[in-house]
């Protein structure tokens, strides 16, 4: 069976209240690097919020599951 897939793609969309673009950059950068100082509190936070790195492999297999189950459900 034939399904859309996702070719490419980086990062996530920010978490919810993460103070605009200036705040999605301060919490990308203690994201990612393990010596920020808030490193440890933004990942638990970042978790808290559903928030992820961008998986290709993990986005195609929820696109590919989501439609499985809306055809079952037609």
């Amino acid at each position: 069976m034939w399904h859309p897939q996702i070719l490419a793609g980086e990062g996530a969309c920010p978490p919810e209240d993460v103070g605009g673009l200036g705040g999605y950059e301060e919490f990308l950068e203690a994201w990612n690097d393990p010596n920020h100082p808030e490193h440890e509190a933004m990942r638990q936070w970042g978790e808290s919020q559903h928030y992820r790195d961008f998986d290709i492999n993990f986005r195609n297999n929820l696109l590919k599951t989501c439609l499985k189950i809306k055809k079952v459900k037609q």
